[in-house]
Formats: C-alpha cells, structure tokens, sequence
C-alpha cells in the first residue's frame, strides 16, 4: 500500500515504497494542461433540465457574461490540479491519502479520493485552517465593501459628469462591454493613433447602418476601479453606462420580500428531487408573481401555531413572517372594507 502525504511548502521531501510526501510544486511535473473549449461550451451544460445561460437568465438575458470572467480563472485552477493530481495517482498507485496541508483544495481532493475508492485521512490542522480562514473571509468581505464602496462612488462621479449626452432609448439592444476591449489602433488614413472599441466596433457599425438603437455597459474588474476608458467612452456618441450605476441601486421591498419567499422556497425542498415553480403573469392592474414548491410543507399539528409571533421550526428562524404577513392582510382587509362602507354612504 503507497500512501500520498499530502504537504505545504517542505525543504526535504520524503519518499520511499511506502509513502510519498508531496506539495503543489511537485504536482507541476505531472499532467499536460491543454486550453480547450469546454469553458466554451460550459453555458450550454444542463442542470436539472436547464442551461447554465437559463439559470443566470432574468427577464429572459441572461447574465453569465457578468460572472464567467471571474469563474474562468478559478475553472481552470480547479481543472489543472485535477489532472496533475489524477495523474500523480496513476503513476505511484496510491491506495491511501494524508492530507496535510493544501487545505483549500480539500473538498477537490476528497471527490477525488471517493471516485476512486481512496482512503483518506485529514489532519487534525484542518480544523484551524477552517477558524482562520474563516475569519481571513470576514475581514476580506469587510475591507472588499469599503473598497467597493468607493469604486462605485468614484465611477459615478464621472459618469454624472460627461453623461449629458447618454440616453436610454426604448427597446435598444444592450452590449456589455470590459474596458480592456478598447484598445489603440492606427489611423492609416490620418496617419496617427487612436483609442476605439476594437471587439464590439463591427457590430456597432452594423446597426448604426441599420438604424438600431444600443445601448453600451461598461464593465470594470480592476479591484478599486479604472475611470479613463469609461470617460473615453461616454465622450463619444454612443449610449454608455457603468453597471456599476445599476448595482448601487438598493434592492425595493417587494424585492427583498421576493428573495425572502424564494429562500423559504429553497429551504423547504432540500434534496434531489426539490421543485420550485415561478409563474409570472399580467392582470389589467398588475404583475403577479406566483411561487409555488413541492417542499416539506407544514405539520397539520402546527397549523394554528403558524401565524403566532414567535413560533418557528427553523434554527435560525426568528418566526416573526407569517405574523406580520397576517397583520398586514388582516389590516388591509379593515381598510379596504372601512373604504367600501364610505363609498356607499357616499353614493346613497
């Protein structure tokens, strides 16, 4: 039996018939990683009966452009060790792992480990690995607010500035756009050099000659944020806009009380075989969004406990919901009759 002993950075390494000791700079030896195209074809990938695009979808766009660059670095890191791991294996024909160090690729190692029937064994150093990494997260999440915070402020200022000639027309067809696509190119015909969007400047030409409305967003993944080519942009005739502009806007109630409904909705249908329905529909009045799951549901003995302030069957469960939904209808129900017996006194 061989068994992969799995380290952070060592001076020494052991090796011998019935171990082998081994860190990330050995892994690089093994395995041919090979750019391919299946990040290409990810989005097209079905998860329980729809694609990767379907699910990023809101009012039928879907927003995986948004997430995808910032995904592909961490597929292909995920992608790159599986190999050089996988082929680590198969060649030493390890029967069991120690695991370490490495720790933040532990949940990797360990499906590893399961589809080949490896046993494995973790250090008891992961369990401060978890706290510290866990509080390292905290401070990041804190100090990447504030960072945030001021690259929106800061994106802002300089939209409202030169923004004078943005404008949003009706129905337009919306491009998305990185700041690096806009790169400086030669002028052969004036004979000097110019800034202009050379990704997206084909399609531009093509419905300006056919008279299609766009409108541009331009997308910024530095961390702390870059105004130069946003201010290029919004100089010229084209309808430019920061989606930062859009993802300061806080949320509404109704769209915190939607997420909140859709939480319960999770939560309630745990499992494989958890279906969520969303059903939205127009009336003469108003647009109505119906949720609908085949979750756990409520015990019958719990029935007239459900709308008492207090009462949960959550962990984190504050049990105040239901109780207010039902003050709120029982409220509304008092006005709207109250509303009824004035306008027929009125109307006598």
């Amino acid at each position: 039996m061989t068994t992969a002993i799995i380290v952070d950075n060592k001076s020494k390494k052991s090796i011998s018939k019935e171990f082998i000791e081994i860190n990330l700079d050995i892994l690089e030896s093994y395995g041919n990683f090979r750019h391919g195209i299946d990040f290409v074809n990810f989005p097209s990938k079905i998860i329980n009966g729809k694609t990767i695009l379907e699910w990023f979808a809101i009012d039928q766009i879907s927003y995986w452009w948004f997430a995808a660059p910032i995904l592909h670095p961490k597929y292909n890191e995920a992608k790159l060790f599986i190999q050089r791991f996988s082929a680590f294996i198969d060649k030493n024909s390890i029967n069991q792992i120690k695991l370490e160090g490495i720790f933040d690729k532990t949940d990797l190692i360990k499906q590893i480990a399961k589809q080949r029937n490896i046993k494995i064994k973790i250090s008891y150093k992961y369990f401060p690995y978890l706290v510290k990494s866990r509080i390292k997260k905290l401070v990041k999440k804190t100090i990447y607010k504030k960072i945030m915070r001021e690259k929106i402020k800061k994106r802002d200022f300089v939209f409202n500035k030169f923004s004078q000639s943005t404008k949003i027309p009706k129905n337009p067809v919306i491009i998305t756009s990185p700041d690096i696509y806009r790169r400086e190119t030669y002028d052969f015909v004036n004979e000097k050099s110019k800034q202009e969007e050379f990704f997206i400047k084909p399609f531009l030409n093509i419905f300006k000659k056919n008279k299609i409305e766009t409108f541009c967003f331009d997308l910024d993944y530095t961390l702390k944020g870059t105004t130069n080519i946003l201010e290029e942009r919004l100089k010229t005739s084209i309808n430019w806009m920061p989606i930062d502009t859009i993802l300061k806007k806080p949320k509404s109630k109704k769209t915190i009380k939607t997420i909140s409904l859709l939480k319960n909705s999770i939560d309630a249908c745990k499992g494989e075989n958890g279906n969520i329905k969303i059903n939205v529909f127009q009336d003469d009045e108003y647009v109505n969004l119906d949720v609908s799951d085949n979750g756990v549901g409520i015990n019958k003995s719990n029935w007239k406990k459900i709308f008492l302030a207090g009462f949960s069957k959550k962990k984190k469960g504050w049990g105040l919901g239901l109780s207010l939904t039902k003050r709120i209808i029982r409220e509304s129900v008092v006005r709207y009759v109250k509303y009824l017996e004035y306008v027929t006194i009125a109307s006598t």
